[in-house]
């Protein structure tokens, strides 16, 4: 391939309307055929052909007394055209001129054409920090940089960087600013553009770290079942991040901005460009999450300087319904999915919504409502969490309880819709089942377990009896003991009538 430089590529047109006149513009064609070539010389001619010996004639010739290498003489044109047809050639002709300069067996001397035209060139490239213009501006710059790198721009700063220190310097500090970007997720510039992939690349090129930081709280996390895509990543450790909800959407989770103080535990691990890309394909980025940038808090750092740090994490874009969020005692979310095989949502909706009395079923001892001794569970421990949550049934009072002095208590009406609250309790499968025989499993009390779905993927189970018992009022101690129950299930109701308000319907 032949290299042809041309000044001032004009050509003229023909102005339309009805008084013809002649103007000149570039010639985009011909500029198109001397960036393609200088791009050839650049990349793929070998410096010892006698075409290559031709091309670097022609750019000593073509270079001006501010050492540009500009298509045009006049430089008052758009910042846009400015960068295209002055400085970009410029950078592609030194491109040229360097790989020329690590080709020789002996560096040039000072006084040589070739040292010369490089050091006034590079001088020239300082111009504008090689940035691009308009929203692409990091886009071009990264590329030209990204050129620079293809042309042996490491091995010249390491070789002869005293040709032109301050390009050099100028170059460490454009890179050094993308360390910061890259590891600080400040990574998306103009109209949404990423170039995350794109600085990590470079800085690979520049023999920088160019790890990424992202936060991961799911099927990714160590011994999950996508752990294998992060093979080999450096685990920065244990992170949690504030502001985010944590949702169960079945056999995987995902997160959404939350202002209530919800939080998501996970893991910082530092990735390369082509994991992050692996990344982004498997969580679907753009469709059905969307990679952030957000600030999490690491665990067990002995300064608090070392504990916040920026990094990507991947937020649901989809809907989600506020009864699988799953609160942070159920997290990580391998904790989550192990919860499953072992624990089972209690839900009560009568005197055991309130904690002090459930507890007398897990822990056993006397309870201060009824005076009753209860044995209690061989596993005293309490509920790992709890939550409040609707029952689309009624609650109604019928029995005698030796209990509440011969009084009604709550049985769950499931063969007729309705709606009642209630309170869930997260126990072991074993705490479940003795506290059902606590209960009594016959028939005509509670000996009908009712399957409620799921929350955040654990059971929900309630009981109630086989069939309708007869109606009897309920002991005031047995109301009293569901009204702090309410109370404390559904704080956000402020006044004390409110539980009464709760329980008028099942009182009618």
């Amino acid at each position: 391939m032949e290299l042809k430089l041309i000044r001032d590529p004009f050509i003229q047109v023909n102005s339309a309307g009805p008084q013809e006149k002649m103007y000149r513009r570039p010639d985009t064609e011909q500029i198109d055929r001397m960036d393609t070539a200088l791009a050839h010389f650049r990349d793929s001619e070998p410096v010892d052909s006698d075409d290559f010996a031709a091309a670097l004639d022609q750019i000593l010739d073509f270079q001006r007394e501010d050492g540009s290498f500009s298509y045009f003489s006049d430089y008052r044109m758009d910042s846009d055209c400015r960068v295209d047809f002055v400085y970009r050639p410029s950078y592609a002709c030194c491109q040229i001129l360097m790989r020329a300069v690590l080709a020789m067996h002996e560096p040039p001397s000072p006084e040589s054409g070739l040292y010369d035209a490089l050091r006034r060139g590079l001088t020239f490239c300082c111009g504008r920090g090689l940035a691009g213009h308009g929203f692409d501006s990091e886009v071009q710059q990264i590329d030209d940089l990204r050129n620079f790198a293809s042309a042996g721009y490491p091995e010249f700063a390491d070789r002869l960087s005293d040709i032109c220190p301050d390009f050099c310097t100028m170059v460490a500090s454009i890179i050094s600013g993308y360390e910061q970007r890259l590891l600080g997720c400040r990574t998306i510039v103009g109209f949404g553009t990423d170039i995350t992939v794109r600085v990590a690349e470079l800085l690979e090129l520049f023999g920088r770290e160019a790890l990424i930081p992202v936060f991961v709280y799911g099927s990714l996390m160590e011994g999950m079942r996508n752990a294998s895509i992060l093979k080999g990543c450096a685990h920065r450790g244990p992170a949690r991040l504030n502001g985010h909800a944590l949702y169960s959407l079945g056999s995987f989770p995902g997160i959404k901005p939350s202002d209530d103080g919800g939080c998501t535990l996970g893991e910082v691990r530092m990735v390369d460009a082509r994991t992050l890309e692996k990344l982004d394909e498997l969580e679907d980025n753009g469709k059905l999450y969307r990679r952030a940038g957000v600030e999490v808090v690491m665990q067990g750092m002995l300064h608090a300087h070392d504990r916040k740090c920026q990094a990507w994490t991947y937020e649901y874009l989809g809907e989600v319904e506020s009864a699988t969020r799953v609160p942070e005692q159920l997290q990580p979310w391998s904790r989550t999915i192990a919860l499953r095989k072992t624990h089972v949502w209690y839900v009560a909706y009568g005197s055991c919504m309130s904690y002090e009395r459930f507890m007398c079923y897990l822990a056993g001892g006397t309870c201060k409502d009824n005076g009753r001794t209860y044995e209690g569970c061989s596993d005293p421990t309490p509920p790992i969490c709890t939550a409040s949550m609707p029952l689309f049934h009624d609650v109604y009072f019928g029995n005698e309880s030796r209990s509440w002095g011969g009084a009604g208590v709550a049985f769950l009406d499931v063969d007729n819709p309705g709606f009642t609250h209630a309170r869930a309790y997260l126990i072991t499968r074993e705490q479940y089942e003795q506290v059902r025989d606590q209960e009594g499993r016959s028939g005509q009390w509670y000996g009908r377990e009712v399957e409620l779905g799921t929350r955040t993927g654990i059971p929900m189970l309630t009981f109630t009896s086989a069939d309708k018992r007869p109606h009897n009022a309920p002991s005031e101690a047995y109301l009293s003991t569901m009204r702090l129950g309410i109370s404390e299930a559904f704080p956000g109701y402020a006044s004390a009538e409110d539980p009464e308000l709760l329980l008028a319907e099942h009182l009618k």
